[in-house]
Formats: structure tokens, C-alpha cells, sequence
């Protein structure tokens, strides 16, 4: 088990400056959902990530699969699937274009 020290070490230890204005800080509580049993935006990071990896690696799978599910059902999840890629990748560019502002700024 990693302790919490150890835990913050690897999160921050590329970004020592950051770390000093930012490490202390509270996600947006926006970002977290709105109950308990809320999906929160790091649980669907981490389901996107699983379902990019699962898919590469299993295409011959997937398209086995469709021949008994119907090719009409796996293109319609397929296409489900690359939608919330596409969501995900424009947060992750605006997020980039923010740090590349903020970084221009100073």
C-alpha cells in the first residue's frame, strides 16, 4: 500500500511549481457529480480508458461478435463509443489550450 505522502510525490513530482500553487486545492465540485452513486468525470475517464484499450485489442472479437449480434447494433456502439472519445479528447484540448494561455501569460 502506497502511503499518502508517496501518493502525492507521484502525482505532483513533474510539476514541483504547480504542485506548490495547486496541491491543496479541491476539484470543482462540479466535477464530481451530483449524488454518491453519481458517475463523477475521473469514473468516466478511467471506463473510456478501459473501453479504448479493450477495443484494440479485440478487434477480431468485436467483429466475430457482430455476425451474431448484428452488425447494425456493434456499429451503433462503435459509434457511441467514438462520440464519447471525441467528447473526452476536446475536453482534454481545452483543457490544453487553457495551460498553453496560462503559460504564454506569465
Amino acid at each position: 500500500m502506497i502511503s499518502a505522502d508517496a501518493y502525492r510525490e507521484r502525482e505532483w513530482h513533474q510539476y514541483p511549481a504547480l504542485r506548490q500553487a495547486l496541491e491543496n486545492a479541491e476539484v470543482p465540485p462540479i466535477y464530481s457529480g451530483f449524488t454518491s452513486v453519481t458517475e463523477t468525470v475521473f469514473d468516466q475517464i478511467v471506463r473510456l480508458m478501459k473501453h479504448a484499450l479493450l477495443v484494440k485489442a479485440y478487434q477480431d472479437e468485436i467483429i466475430r461478435t457482430a455476425d451474431s449480434t448484428g452488425k447494425a447494433q456493434m456499429s451503433k456502439d462503435l459509434w457511441l463509443l467514438e462520440q464519447s472519445f471525441a467528447h473526452a479528447a476536446e475536453q482534454f484540448s481545452d483543457a490544453r489550450r487553457t495551460v498553453s494561455k496560462l503559460r504564454h501569460s506569465l
